[in-house]
């Protein structure tokens, strides 16, 4: 079987089949192409059969005798034979079915290629062993050599040494669909060869391809790594696979060019440049071994030898690894090993110029003269960046610089360059001294930019053994490095702008820091760690001061100056060098301990004092000791004082805010600083007592209420004159203020006047028009001389702190001028600015700022509730600590009644200030109800207070005691109303006079009600009666009765008269159902003979007399 396979301009495999269907399948113009490229006109095939069947018997035989274009079918069998195809255009094919083998374990190279155009398919290939020779060898002139599914492998116990090796030169070699087992290397491509590699599979080998270099994402190989960069396209990545690579390399498109593997990519042979470069600088003709002339080139993970310095002109070659020109801009190189040649040391790692962009991070460079070498003076490198490098350089050049011997090496040297960023490096050089009396020329990092502009910034990095750590001409910031055991740690020949070094270590050095001119910047060195330097922590040899405060210099008394610090045991100091304040410890100071203590009276949290109360600041050190404490106070008014030296306790003058803020400074400088508030409390509460107030008559449980508040001062402007009155509508101006509280319940101003309702409003802007947000009037009268009033507001109204607020006032005059309102001098309060009248800006104007205070009231207040029975002391606490919730339950039912009473409200505040109001009044307590005794009735008509009758008139008349506010009889029974008021209360009896009574019951006893109620709503009620009797009483003659009496005997016999013979005794029985029988009278012919009023109801009439008589008795 035979396969047939066409590759498109890249290499990458578009089409394969079988030779047989081939015809079928495949359009009539890549027909022709592929016969044109198989094919000869008179192409034959050749059969190779070991056993005599064929046309030969040998392989080699069959190559001998074949012409260009014929196929050699070679069927089962084994060949031993060394193979030279040097036939062009031929193919060696495996037999359809047949797996024939070929054994060239004993030569070197087993199969050597020498025509193009050869195809070698379908063979078990044993190869030769290691470390002889290839088992095929595209020689030069095999082009289009192409080895497809072969099988190499090696006798069982042996490796195979390389199963292709592709000769210089040689192009287009295709290794496809091969399977590769036990051996070295599969495909070995010597320089400017190239290869497609794809479809294969590899076992047990080490190298798969060697000494070549991809292009990702295709199938094709390079032996010469510049190439595959020339074919790659932009944008592209170039991978370089193992092997050692002795190429000078141009890199002339933005690519990235990549190591994999076991490579090396070994500069140390060249001595000379093989390249000549041309960019806009001109044409260039430095050694150099990767030639960057393209911008966005990335380099990563490639293992560079470099080149070594040429002793003869050290430094007239940069004989560099990677050298950039002005078109690299935005050059990458990253985690790759910078290796020096075995023995010497290579020259430059990277020397770039004109270039932008570069970021050199994650390298390993070793024992190199320079390792990144930024030069150039016309056009500076800018916004590059070197981090996370190693750099080693145990090794260093000797060089003649003025007939005397150096020994030099340079981790990084920025001759030129601005924005320069160097981070996290690691620096270890050959030693302070590397003991060879040459002069010492060994800098980690030498930045030599002399012009202002060009900053560098070092920031974190390891530096030790060098004769300079870092040396400086330029300008930048220098932080977080430990630089140890070199000469001088860190030299500034010049600053060119201004420098810093900050949060870095220098120890063990000869001098740390030595500066020779500062040109009159700024150079500082703060929050260093500068200690066991052997001769100098620092020297300054400019006159001009550099400032180094905040370092520790090893101990806690700071650096020894003999003139200005000799008790100094920290590093030595010279010239003129700003130490003070130094860091007591590594990296730290221990401040001053200090304890704030505010005296009594406060409020639990200290926050509240008063003016009497007295702050002390206590502190002290010890570590250094103290130096100093100095406070400095704020108010609303002034805002904040001068620093003042502590001297002793002190108070806070002025209501409302007030903030303290102290620093304790220690001899080494260290400042503690703190800030306490407190609230100046000076006035007690204001409270007022709501009820009772006076004129009240209590009983039961009675509420008494009240409001308190604690009324605070914020903002104020207090001094005052009277310039201006205040007109009909906005006078003139709008005040504003910026408050400190959230709230504000009420605003005092300073006002004199005679009569006039006075409306203050706060507004939250006033652009474009005033928008007010709290609204208070009040009618004021006759306030003769200046006096603070109040405008309180319903609620509190919110606020937000340090924001302007504004005040507007309007009054309306009812008096002949109004109120003059007083104004203060504008440098009392910073606060504030005048709104002029039809002018659309706020002016400055000192003398129309005037007098204002802003209030918020707090109610967090502690009540206690008392009263008194006499309206003075001694008073009787009711309740203690109330909650101010204005509101307390009194049963009065526990104490006696009485009309002198008044309450009194106490409001402590926090720290005890108290306000207090009492009834203006007293009031009574009467629980017991009015008295009612002695009711009297009456009747005047007839002069009975027993009886009585209708139509006579009757007196009612009561004792009525306990200060009755409401007295009425209920006086149905007598026909009258059921509420009658008395006709008369005088000396607390009380009268009524009824007449023309109709009586109910008519006969009978007569009851009325008498109530009183006083004006506690206590009621009392008496009752009494008097018989009414209206009906006459009945009577009825008993003796005699019709009968005849002798000698006042009983009746002894029937008479239809009576007949009466000697004295008789008259008797009758009277009855009254009403007020009773006052008498019963006896008539004898109308002449009275008797009266009788108790009963039994008789008379004897023993007169002498004959005839008949009327016997008539009437009661009453």
């Amino acid at each position: 079987m035979r396969s047939i396979y066409c590759y498109d301009g890249k290499g990458d495999i578009i089409m394969e089949g079988r030779k047989s269907r081939l015809l079928l399948l495949i359009p009539t113009v890549l027909f022709i192409f592929v016969l044109a490229f198989s094919l000869q006109a008179d192409a034959r095939d050749i059969i190779v059969d070991p056993t005599g069947a064929g046309d030969y018997t040998t392989i080699q035989d069959a190559i001998d005798h074949a012409n260009p274009g014929d196929t050699i079918w070679v069927r089962n069998g084994s060949y031993n034979e060394q193979l030279h195809v040097y036939v062009h255009d031929l193919t060696i094919v495996a037999e359809e079915g047949a797996n024939p083998k070929i054994y060239v374990t004993s030569y070197s190279p087993g199969i050597d290629v020498t025509a193009p155009n050869v195809t070698i398919e379908g063979f078990t290939i044993y190869g030769s062993i290691e470390p002889d020779g290839p088992t095929v060898r595209a020689s030069s002139g095999a082009d289009n050599l192409r080895l497809i599914m072969n099988r190499f492998t090696a006798i069982v116990g042996e490796r195979g040494s390389t199963a292709l090796l592709v000769k210089e030169g040689v192009k287009k070699v295709g290794f496809l669909s091969n399977t590769v087992t036990r051996y070295n290397i599969s495909v070995l491509l010597e320089n400017h060869s190239f290869a497609i590699i794809s479809g294969n599979t590899m076992s047990l080998v080490n190298y798969s391809v060697y000494h070549a270099a991809s292009i990702e994402g295709t199938s094709m190989y390079y032996g010469s790594i510049e190439d595959a960069i020339n074919d790659a396209p932009v944008g592209g990545k170039v991978i370089v696979h193992d092997g050692i690579y002795r190429q000078q390399i141009v890199i002339n498109k933005p690519i990235t060019l990549e190591g994999m593997g076991e490579h090396l990519l070994d500069f140390s042979p060249f001595n000379a440049s093989t390249k000549t470069i041309v960019d806009e600088q001109g044409v260039h003709n430095e050694i150099a071994g990767i030639y960057v002339n393209a911008s966005n080139v990335t380099i990563k993970n490639l293992h560079f030898i470099g080149i070594p310095y040429d002793p003869s002109d050290p430094f007239g070659k940069l004989n560099a690894v990677i050298r950039a020109y002005s078109t690299a801009s935005n050059l990458t190189i990253e985690n790759n090993t910078f290796d020096s040649p075995p023995t010497g040391i290579a020259r430059v790692a990277l020397a770039a110029a004109w270039a932008d962009g570069i970021e050199f991070s994650n390298n390993v460079i070793a024992n190199y003269t320079y390792g990144v070498y930024f030069f150039n003076s016309s056009n500076p490198i800018n916004d590059s960046v070197i981090a996370n490098n190693d750099f080693y350089q145990g090794r260093y050049m000797t060089a003649s610089i003025g007939g005397v011997p150096h020994d030099i090496c340079i981790g990084v040297f920025i001759e030129f360059g601005n924005n320069i960023t160097l981070k996290d490096n690691l620096f270890n050089g050959p030693g302070k001294d590397t003991g060879t009396g040459n002069v010492q020329y060994t800098f980690a990092i030498m930045v030599k930019s002399n012009t202002s502009g060009y900053a560098v910034k070092i920031d974190h990095g390891t530096i030790t053994n060098y004769s300079c750590g870092v040396s400086i001409y330029g300008e930048g910031n220098l932080t977080k490095l430990k630089v140890w055991n070199s000469s001088i740690g860190m030299y500034i020949g010049q600053a060119t702008g201004n420098l810093s070094l900050n949060r870095s270590r220098f120890f063990l050095n000869d001098k740390a820091i030595v500066i020779e001119n500062t040109s009159g910047h700024v150079v500082s060195f703060n929050y260093n760690s500068i200690y066991n330097n052997s001769e100098f922590g620092m020297i300054n040899n400019d006159s001009r001061a550099v400032n180094a405060t905040y370092n520790w210099w090893g101990d806690v008394m700071g650096p020894h100056n003999e003139s200005v610090n000799p008790e100094g045991n920290g590093d030595n100091i010279t010239g003129n060098i700003t130490f003070w304040p130094w860091l007591e410890f590594d990296g730290y100071s221990i401040p001053p301990v200090v304890e704030y203590v505010v005296g009594d009276p406060k409020s639990p949290d200290g926050y509240v004092v008063s003016d009497r109360t007295r702050i002390e600041i206590i502190a002290h050190d010890n570590e250094s000791g103290m130096l100093v404490v100095k406070y400095r106070i704020w108010d609303t008014v002034n805002r904040w004082s001068n620093w003042t030296n502590y001297t002793g306790p002190f108070t806070l003058e002025g209501e409302g805010l007030h903030k303290v803020q102290y620093k304790a400074i220690d001899k080494a400088g260290t400042t503690l600083m703190g800030l306490e508030i407190h609230r100046v409390d000076t006035k007690p509460a204001d409270v007022e007592v709501i009820y009772p107030n006076g004129g009240e008559y209590l009983h039961g449980t009675v509420k008494i209420r009240w409001h308190a508040a604690d009324k605070v001062l914020d903002q104020e402007q207090t001094e005052w004159n009277d310039s201006i009155p205040l007109s009909e509508d906005y006078p003139g101006h709008i005040q504003s203020f910026i408050p400190t509280s959230t709230e504000i319940r009420s605003v005092e101003l300073l006002l004199q006047g005679d009569e006039a309702n006075v409306t203050v409003m706060i507004f939250s802007s006033i652009f474009p028009v005033p928008t007010p947000i709290a609204k208070s009037t009040r009618h004021l009268k006759d306030i003769t001389n200046p006096r603070w009033i109040e405008f309180s507001f319903k609620e509190n109204i919110e606020l937000v702190p340090n924001q302007t607020y504004y005040i507007g006032v309007t009054q309306k005059v009812y008096g002949e001028t109004g109120f003059r309102w007083y104004y203060a001098n504008v440098s009392i309060y910073n606060y504030g600015h005048a709104w002029l009248k039809e002018v659309d800006n706020l002016t400055s104007k000192p003398d129309w700022d005037w007098a204002f205070r802003t209030l918020y009231w707090l109610t967090d207040l502690r009540i206690t509730v008392q009263c008194s029975m006499t309206g003075t002391s001694p008073w009787t606490t009711l309740a203690e600590n109330e909650t101010n919730d204005g509101e307390f339950f009194w049963d009065t039912r526990d104490f006696p009644d009485a009309e002198t009473y008044k309450v009194r409200i106490l409001a402590y505040d926090a720290i005890n200030n108290v306000g207090s109001d009492e009834s203006d009044g007293n009031f009574a307590i009467d629980n017991v109800g009015p008295s009612i005794r002695n009711i009297i009735i009456r009747d005047q008509t007839i002069g009975s207070t027993e009886f009585t009758k209708d139509g006579d008139t009757i007196e009612i008349s009561a004792t009525i005691t306990g200060d009755p506010e409401y007295i009425y009889a209920n006086l149905t029974s007598l026909g009258k109303g059921d509420e009658v008021p008395p006709t008369s209360y005088t000396a607390n009896v009380a009268k009524w006079l009824v007449p023309s009574i109709t009586c109910h019951p008519s006969n009978g006893p007569v009851t009325i009600t008498i109530t009183a109620i006083d004006a506690t709503g206590n009621r009392s009620s008496a009752k009494a009666s008097i018989i009414a009797d209206n009906l006459p009483p009945d009577i009825l003659i008993t003796k005699p009765r019709p009968g005849v009496y002798i000698l006042d005997s009983m009746r002894l016999l029937p008479w239809p008269y009576p007949f009466v013979i000697g004295q008789i005794t008259l008797t009758a029985n009277a009855t009254d159902a009403g007020s009773g029988i006052k008498e019963v009278k006896f008539y004898i012919d109308n002449n009275l003979k008797a009266t009788v009023t108790e009963p039994p109801y008789s008379w004897l009439w023993d007169e002498l007399a004959t005839g008949f008589y009327k016997i008539k008795a009437e009661v009453y």
